[in-house]
């Protein structure tokens, strides 16, 4: 068939790999009412497609297909598959992209939600204790998906609250981006994420998964999962932007193995203001944005000067009690202090006991 112009093909395009990815779901959920292990699955994928629609579905031979069907070379373009995902063709390269709205989405459903298939219908339930956060969720499907039919409600007993998604078209369409089966087999799905969907789907992480811990001379966020291939991902995916965490470790606390990653220190926290960021108005981000202000009381003050007049004035303090006369945080002192001591403006004694007594130096 001849199609008039660029526009033309890509509606096509985009037509086929719809066509596709549906066929795709529904086998999915075809194994999964059958029963058949999921080790067998690829194999039986092969028997329903073969390798070129397998890989024009996942976005790997886009230039490839279109010259081959179409007799058409083409550069630097997009192709708008509708439902937030994309063809992005560049170079020699091309590649299937989720939007953030998306990948939002397919995280959300990854940690604190579920896809159900059942004889009744195909649902997807999200669970959370904020009643508003689960707004934003619909709010994120919807601009997705389009309308769709929902519910929330408080669940019994529990200061909980769900949302209830009933669509087969939907469940179709998410479950060929992440795995029909239990939160400790999930991943991110990095081949379709760019920078834009990194940050969404680490912002749902955290916000689902991560906790906030403040002491005196602590603050941190930390991410709990059982599923240690995705905490190995969002490890990665975190210094791919540019924020440091901390090594992962095992943690039996829960009375099962889980996994824990956590990001501390004011640089680095900042950076995940700045670059991640919790949901706006929800209670992490209002926690979130307390430390950081404490961090600024705390941290961020200049005390050379206050820190030498209080030692002038009272010689041979230990630090101890320049904390109590400066009322400032232990590890603002012991940082100036340092700072002072290496640029030779101050030193100190020690007694028996390994006191240090700190003094000016003229």
């Amino acid at each position: 068939m001849f199609y008039k112009n660029l526009e033309q093909i890509k509606l096509k395009v985009s037509e086929e790999f719809n066509i596709l990815r549906e066929k795709y779901g529904n086998l999915l959920i075809k194994f999964y009412k059958e029963k058949i292990n999921v080790e067998d699955w690829n194999r039986f994928i092969t028997n329903d497609f073969n390798k070129e629609e397998i890989s024009f579905m996942f976005g790997l031979n886009i230039k490839e297909y279109i010259k081959n069907i179409y007799d058409l070379e083409i550069d630097d373009i997009e192709i708008d598959l509708g439902k937030e995902s994309k063809f992005l063709l560049t170079g020699n390269s091309s590649r299937l992209l989720i939007s953030p709205y998306k990948a939002a989405v397919l995280t959300w459903i990854c940690t604190d939600g579920y896809l159900d298939i059942g004889r009744r219908g195909y649902y997807i339930t999200i669970k959370d204790e904020e009643e508003e956060l689960l707004y934003h969720f619909i709010k994120l499907i919807k601009k997705v998906y389009g309308e769709i039919h929902t519910r929330i409600s408080k669940i019994k007993n529990k200061n909980a609250y769900e949302a209830v998604i009933c669509s087969k078209k939907i469940v179709l369409d998410i479950l060929t981006y992440i795995p029909l089966s239990s939160t400790m087999e999930w991943s991110f799905p990095i081949q379709f994420l760019d920078d834009e969907g990194i940050k969404s789907a680490l912002r749902i992480l955290t916000q689902t998964e991560g906790c906030i811990f403040e002491t005196n001379r602590l603050r941190m966020i930390e991410i709990t999962l059982a599923n240690l291939e995705a905490i190995t991902q969002a490890k990665y995916l975190f210094e791919k932007l540019g924020i440091p965490t901390k090594k992962i470790r095992k943690d039996f606390s829960g009375g099962w193995l889980r996994y824990k990653l956590g990001i501390s220190s004011r640089d680095n926290l900042d950076k995940f203001g700045e670059i991640i960021r919790f949901i706006p108005g929800s209670k992490k981000q209002n926690k979130f944005k307390k430390i950081m202000n404490e961090y600024k009381k705390y941290h961020k003050v200049n005390c050379d000067e206050i820190i030498i007049n209080i030692i002038k004035n009272n010689p041979n303090l230990a630090t101890k009690d320049i904390i109590r006369l400066g009322k400032l945080d232990r590890s603002t002192v012991s940082r100036n202090l340092k700072k002072l001591r290496h640029i030779e403006k101050i030193d100190y004694k020690k007694d028996r006991g390994n006191l240090r007594f700190w003094f000016v130096k003229y």
